[in-house]
């Protein structure tokens, strides 16, 4: 091999390895169904979530998430049992109604947005028949939940919102996590 020769392969080895650490590794159980949809499933949990438009804007403190459980067993998951993780390993709480009302106006204007991305998540289920649950709700949109009861007949339907602690979302890995202790799910999450 010529000098130059070593050079392009010493060249490519370190774009190579540049490169790997930021790639998403495949997470087990998941299958990514679109661009921004995943599915997750074992023998406990079945899961999809749908970020379509927070995968492509995420420029506000407010991340949409749309999501659908179904369980082997009827299992109750409270808030609590919903966070997701940042790049650098932070974990975020799913945000509290207070801190979704009192940003009324930027929610509406992000629902407004994401509609027309909207994905009905329960379509990935062999069970279409779904329950909706509500852990945010605007005034006039319904009754809002403290937890939601998941079964084997058809998923439970609910719209999760994260709050940026930075008021922006960075691009990159993120992932979310349901684990109530008897189910757990972990679900990549990639905004461009």
């Amino acid at each position: 091999m010529t000098l130059r020769g070593s050079s392009c392969v010493a060249a490519l080895a370190t774009v190579i390895l540049t490169v790997a650490p930021h790639a998403q590794t495949p997470t087990p159980n998941v299958k990514k169904i679109g661009n921004a949809i995943r599915e997750y499933q074992d023998s406990n949990i079945h899961a999809v979530i749908a970020y379509e438009y927070s995968h492509r804007v995420h420029v506000g403190k407010w991340l949409l998430v749309e999501t659908a459980i179904q369980t082997k067993e009827n299992l109750k998951f409270e808030r609590t049992d919903f966070s997701l993780t940042t790049p650098t390993g932070t974990r975020i709480p799913l945000a509290s109604e207070e801190r979704y009302l009192a940003d009324a106006e930027s929610i509406t204007s992000l629902q407004q947005n994401a509609r027309v991305w909207g994905r009905n998540v329960a379509y990935y289920f062999v069970d279409k028949q779904s329950a909706g649950f509500r852990f945010f709700a605007l005034p006039g949109e319904g009754t809002v939940t403290a937890d939601i009861v998941t079964n084997t007949y058809g998923p439970a339907v609910l719209t999760l919102y994260f709050e940026s602690q930075n008021q922006e979302w960075k691009g990159g890995n993120y992932s979310l996590t349901i684990d109530n202790g008897k189910a757990r799910a972990v679900i990549p999450i990639e905004l461009k």
